[in-house]
């Protein structure tokens, strides 16, 4: 009975307990999650910028030579061996006048005074060079003498390093070319005032304008050493005038007469190297 008693004294008790909203045994934490520690963050080092670099210097293609006026930094006349500049005065004259080129072409016309001009040729190629003046019309200009090459001012195979020295008279010029290869022209009208006097002596491998000589009398011999074939050669005052023309074979010795007192020079026509003497 007294069991009895009891238990209902404890049920009443759990639905007062119930019905008032109190849990018997209390509200359970919910049991935490383990979960690892986060690894520490490391800052990365900042990553520097790439330091804009100059650029690399590009190669630009150069441009294909073409006839231009000159103003002396252009291609340089060739040098005879034996040249002593330093024993030869000149005077102010005209500027060079320049010209460069591939192919057949023609340079910018120049303006000469009458007298002398000397003008340097070269070519840069395997077949025929052949270098021709024309006045402002584009007619031919015959030059003295038959000579190894003729009326032109050059006339080769392959590559070409000469000069040629001319009396004309003013006039507005330009010179016709035939190449393959590059070439350049050079046309100086020189006032020479001194030069060393003889005996000298004067050599190239092919044509040349000699650097001036002075003669005092009216007579001068030259004796020829050529490698092969003739030589023709013109004495030219540099006043403008051509005084003799000469043909020689090697060992041969030429007399010019008749010449006045003053500068003088030789215009040599050769296929080969030849050499000089002047006395």
């Amino acid at each position: 009975m007294v069991v009895l008693v009891g238990l209902a004294v404890a049920v009443g008790l759990l639905y007062v307990l119930e019905r008032d909203g109190e849990s018997p045994v209390g509200e359970l934490e919910p049991t935490p999650r383990l979960t690892a520690p986060a690894s520490p963050q490391t800052a990365s080092p900042p990553v520097a910028s790439p330091t804009p670099s100059e650029p690399s210097p590009t190669a630009s293609p150069a441009p294909s030579p073409t006839a231009t006026p000159g103003d002396g930094s252009g291609p340089q006349a060739p040098r005879l061996p034996d040249e002593k500049e330093a024993e030869v005065v000149v005077g102010q004259g005209p500027d060079p006048v320049e010209a460069t080129g591939r192919g057949a072409g023609r340079t910018p016309v120049i303006q000469h005074d009458a007298g002398l001009a000397i003008v340097h040729l070269g070519h840069a190629g395997e077949d025929t060079f052949r270098a021709e003046l024309i006045d402002r019309r584009g007619v031919r200009v015959e030059l003295d003498g038959a000579g190894v090459n003729g009326s032109a001012l050059a006339i080769t195979e392959g590559r070409y390093d000469g000069s040629r020295a001319l009396v004309l008279d003013e006039g507005r010029y330009r010179v016709a070319l035939t190449a393959d290869g590059t070439w350049g022209m050079r046309w100086l009208q020189p006032r020479y005032e001194g030069a060393p006097g003889l005996p000298t002596t004067v050599s190239a491998p092919s044509d040349a304008a000699t650097r001036p000589f002075t003669v005092a009398g009216s007579r001068v011999e030259i004796a020829w050493r050529v490698d092969g074939g003739q030589v023709t050669a013109r004495v030219i005052n540099v006043a403008g005038l051509v005084a003799a023309e000469v043909t020689a074979s090697d060992g041969e010795t030429t007399v010019v007469d008749g010449l006045g007192a003053g500068l003088y020079l030789l215009d040599v026509r050769a296929d080969d190297r030849w050499h000089a003497e002047v006395r």
